[in-house]
């Protein structure tokens, strides 16, 4: 799992927070949260965040919540 400040460190100047949406923040790189989706589906799994130079949060959906990863956006909000 990546994390956001490996991320800032590793792209440096170059790093661009802007698509970041603010709410998963505090989750990043924890422990498992719910997330209730922008189409209604609650999923739980873990927080974390693409590894480019602008990174987006991921949602890492537990085995029995499906496979690969959600795109998280700030009509996305975190449950428990």
């Amino acid at each position: 799992m990546i994390t956001l400040s490996h991320v800032r460190t590793f792209w440096g100047s170059r790093f661009d927070a802007t698509a970041l949406a603010p709410q998963f923040a505090p989750h990043d790189g924890g422990p498992g949260v719910t997330i209730r989706l922008h189409d209604g589906r609650t999923i739980h799994g873990l927080v974390s965040v693409t590894g480019g130079w602008q990174p987006v949060y991921v949602l890492l959906p537990t085995s029995s919540n499906g496979r690969g990863w959600i795109i998280l956006t700030d009509k996305d909000m975190v449950t428990s």
